[in-house]
């Protein structure tokens, strides 16, 4: 009985070591071994594409550090996980290959598949070519991107998404990642971000849109027709479009589309440098929760044509025309609804209840572009609970909701309670 047992346990056992996911290993050091289809370091892949397409799904794919050059871009078409193997996007670099004049002309990455994840690289110098294509470093419909530097890509004529392009029908996530220096002509220098795809937790500095024309922009990213909230803890800081919305452009949203817990700070455009909306529709609204607007040029906040914009918890200073040291956080055609807001010096915003203020927030250090708050700030405890609060925290990761007061302060950022540390992201 024993022995029949042991048996029976043995052949458990053993099928599942059969059934167990093999993960597959990319390294410059490889030696290629298709035959065991890449499962050993030693008999690694050195190109990402070839262990990709042995991989199943639920399986990962390994990537040591070095820099690919790539040939062509990495499809990605089921729900594997692409990673560095060091989990730092400092060491393992995916490189388009498109520079010092070589005639390469493809983007980095190609994701189709929900399940699909990208995880920790720096994804460098792609171009998708010049026949309209978008995404040039990479071109999501699904799936995940996840602690990646996004930087040095571009798409040229009426590309979109010199970063990104999501064009996303089910959930796609962009999560911890950097955008830096990524350029589009028409829209979207650092990412193209459209229907259900989402942004969390990003930073966005030194991307732009060039092309000078009517409706053109959105350095930092673009968003439309989106049916999410697209964008929730991120930073678009120092980014520029020659047209409008420096830092973000939002056009013809399907539903509304939130902005929360966002900073948006020292962007430039023609109008709307901080943030544009665009041809929003009569029934919808867009929504904006404690975000922290501030030195935008041409406006920290633009609007034309229908839907209604309505700001909750927002901090605004700062924020100035070319031609007027006005309209600090809104300008447009038609007015504006805020809550528990902090806005300086404007005419232009519709105050719908007594929660606002005009007086100085009060920043930590202006000048030292740290816009989190002093001891003093009027913003303190004032701003309007809101039901995503509850277990959620600010920028920084500090608890929205005070537990004394039990309100929650305005902007992007809470006041630290003495001792607490935090992380620059």
């Amino acid at each position: 009985m024993m022995m029949k047992i042991i048996i029976a346990l043995a052949i458990i056992l053993g099928n599942s070591l059969v059934l167990k996911a093999a993960d597959r290993y990319v390294s410059l050091s490889g030696t290629n071994d298709f035959a065991n289809q890449f499962t050993t370091w030693a008999g690694a892949a050195t190109d990402i594409q070839w262990a990709v397409n042995f991989a199943l799904a639920g399986e990962t794919v390994w990537v040591s550090n070095g820099t690919y050059y790539l040939t062509n871009q990495v499809n990605i078409a089921s729900g594997i996980t692409l990673k560095s193997f060091s989990g730092s996007y400092a060491d393992t670099v995916i490189n388009g290959n498109n520079f010092d004049g070589k005639p390469v002309t493809n983007r980095c990455i190609n994701m189709t598949h929900a399940g699909a994840v990208v995880e920790g690289f720096t994804i460098t110098n792609g171009f998708p070519g010049t026949n309209n294509q978008s995404g040039g470093g990479v071109y999501m419909s699904a799936g995940m991107l996840r602690d990646c530097l996004v930087t040095g890509n571009w798409v040229t004529n009426d590309g979109m998404g010199g970063g990104v392009y999501a064009y996303c029908t089910v959930y796609g996530i962009i999560t911890n990642c950097n955008f830096i220096g990524n350029c589009a002509h028409r829209y979207g220098g650092g990412a193209y971000i459209r229907n259900m795809a989402q942004a969390w937790n990003c930073r966005f500095t030194q991307n732009m849109v060039l092309q000078n024309s009517v409706y053109n922009g959105g350095g930092g990213l673009m968003v439309r027709y989106s049916s999410v909230p697209c964008l929730n803890n991120c930073i678009i800081v120092s980014n520029s479009a020659a047209y409008e919305g420096g830092g973000i452009f939002v056009l013809e949203t399907a539903v509304s589309c939130i902005l929360r817990n966002c900073l948006v700070a020292e962007n430039t455009a023609g109008r709307g440098g901080g943030i544009s909306l665009f041809d929003n529709r009569p029934a919808y609204t867009n929504t904006l929760e404690n975000c922290t607007i501030v030195s935008n040029r041409t406006g920290g906040l633009y609007k034309t044509y229908d839907g209604t914009t309505v700001c909750f918890n927002v901090i605004s200073q700062s924020n100035y025309s070319y031609n007027t040291a006005g309209y600090p956080l809104m300008r447009g055609l038609n007015p504006f609804q805020g809550y528990s807001c902090c806005v300086i010096s404007n005419t232009s915003v519709v105050f719908m209840d007594s929660g606002n203020t005009t007086n100085s927030p009060a920043f930590a250090d202006f000048q030292g572009r740290n816009y989190r708050l002093t001891r003093e700030s009027p913003c303190i405890n004032a701003g309007l609970n809101l039901p995503w609060m509850i277990n959620n925290t600010d920028l920084d990761g500090v608890s929205r909701i005070d537990k004394f007061s039990g309100r929650p302060d305005m902007g992007c950022y809470e006041l630290h309670p003495r001792g607490v540390m935090f992380k620059m992201r």
